[in-house]
């Protein structure tokens, strides 16, 4: 889901300008652990750099902004908590969240499996190929 998510928003909001698919393959997994989102984007075609920084991006505004976000919109529940947290911002979400000992097991299960699908998925033939053409319409 969140592959597909991003990839299609990067394309819609033309990421790079008409010369971006690089870019908008760079940015694809950056919801993924740094080393799993580089090997992603090698299968890509993306720029493992630009996926690296991407993906310490995301982990920052996760880590900084996610509790706070939840708490605003009254997100409560441990469990929802921890699944939302890990599965969007990595090893910097989860450590945001550690002091809340009912959410943070599965912050940190929900960053594994996001990491274990994404890399799976994205090694399917089928599956690369559509993310390719949701982020740059080739």
């Amino acid at each position: 889901g969140s592959l597909f998510s991003t990839a299609a928003f990067v394309r819609l909001i033309s990421l790079g300008g008409s010369t971006g698919a690089m870019v908008r393959l760079s940015i694809v997994a950056r919801n993924v652990t740094t080393a799993l989102s580089m090997a992603i984007t090698a299968i890509l075609g993306g720029d493992m750099s630009l996926a690296a920084a991407f993906v310490c991006l995301t982990g920052v505004l996760g880590g900084t902004y996610g509790k706070p976000l939840m708490n605003k919109l009254g997100i409560t529940d441990p469990i929802t908590r921890g699944l939302g947290i890990g599965s969007s911002s990595q090893g910097l979400g989860v450590a945001a969240i550690a002091d809340e000992p009912d959410a943070f097991p599965f912050a940190a299960i929900s960053m594994v499996l996001t990491a274990i699908a994404a890399t799976a998925l994205v090694s399917i033939p089928e599956f690369k190929k559509a993310l390719i053409k949701t982020a740059t319409g080739l």
